[in-house]
């Protein structure tokens, strides 16, 4: 429950319209905003439940994740053949999913 609620943090409450309206961008810019984000969405992770190895994991792949929008990817790969435009709450699911089963990994195991 406790890295659920740092996940919506992170997430959601600390990511403010400048960060989500650059992050994504493929200038320097959207890798500053990814940065940015990482770094703060990382912060309560560190401070509350994660080891300085744990905390690092969450961090680079948060930044990952984010910055190379892999919910995008995945769903490419899962609808090759479906060439129709997947719902934004679906994207939003799976991207919640992979942030989740990262800092899972890296709380558990580092």
């Amino acid at each position: 429950m406790d890295q659920l609620l740092l996940h919506l943090l992170g997430d959601y409450i600390l990511q403010n319209q400048w960060i989500s309206d650059h992050k994504i961008k493929n200038e320097s810019i959207g890798y500053v905003a990814s940065l940015v984000h990482a770094i703060i969405y990382s912060i309560p992770f560190l401070i509350f439940l994660a080891t300085w190895k744990a905390w690092l994991i969450i961090l680079v792949t948060h930044f990952i994740i984010d910055k190379y929008q892999v919910a995008n990817f995945w769903i490419q790969i899962m609808n090759r053949k479906n060439k129709t435009k997947v719902n934004n709450g679906i994207k939003i699911v799976i991207d919640n999913f992979f942030h989740l089963m990262c800092n899972y990994f890296a709380i558990m195991y580092f």
